[in-house]
């Protein structure tokens, strides 16, 4: 009997994130993966290639120039994570043009991809606590219907993440919980992956060993509405 398997875009911003985020989704056999990645660090993607190679996940690359996606220094810039401060610093970093050039771009990548590719349901990041993330979100929010998102690890677990989760998901009433997803027997998989291709993301693995150990669910929400 064949098993009618989940099909899923899944919109990668900085190499990394989809497996420490929602590392089911790679490797669990009820999901059926493409990745495209918008990080373009050259020592990230080679490192990412390796990783979706082994797991047999077949990667789009946007042809963008974005330098260091991953925006770790947001905190020196600006004190209060808001959606003002993001796209101000945003903006700072890679050039009106350039951000303005990004969205369009993966806007055209992503309604190419669905009107050719009828059947997947695009999965991108949450947002939360991470500015690049948060970009690529609302690009993805503003470009289709319908998508899914995953819970930015680690960065939606910080004081400032987790404060963005609230508001943005526990308060409003249209982005639900698709699933929770105990992954306390994936663990070892997870992070055995993540140290082996990805030697570059080890100083982010230190920095947050704290979450690391609590191991928590991986979670996917989607837009909806409440049943009631």
């Amino acid at each position: 009997e064949m098993c009618i398997r989940d099909r899923y875009l899944c919109v990668e911003p900085p190499a990394g994130d989809l497996l420490m985020s929602a590392c089911h989704v790679l490797v669990a056999p009820e999901y059926d993966v493409r990745v495209l990645t918008v990080d373009n660090a050259p020592s990230s993607l080679a490192e990412q290639r390796k990783l979706y190679d082994f797991l047999g996940i077949g990667v789009d690359c946007l042809d963008l120039e974005l330098e260091d996606v991953r925006c770790s220094d947001f905190k020196t810039h600006y004190r209060d994570y808001s959606y003002e401060s993001v796209y101000m610093y945003l903006r700072a970093k890679f050039g009106t043009d350039g951000l303005n050039f990004a969205e369009q771009t993966l806007r055209d990548y992503l309604r190419k991809f669905m009107r050719l590719n009828p059947g997947y349901t695009l999965l991108a990041p949450l947002g939360a606590g991470n500015p690049f993330n948060q970009f690529v979100h609302d690009t993805v929010y503003d470009t289709a219907s319908g998508a899914e998102y995953y819970r930015d690890f680690p960065y939606s677990y910080t004081r400032r993440g987790c404060g963005q989760i609230q508001v943005q998901c526990y308060g409003s009433e249209s982005l639900l919980m698709k699933r929770r997803v105990d992954v306390g027997d994936m663990f070892d998989v997870k992070w055995e992956l993540a140290l082996r291709f990805y030697p570059s993301l080890e100083p982010t693995m230190n920095k947050y060993q704290r979450f690391i150990e609590q191991n928590p669910p991986e979670e996917i929400w989607y837009e909806g509405d409440l049943p009631f």
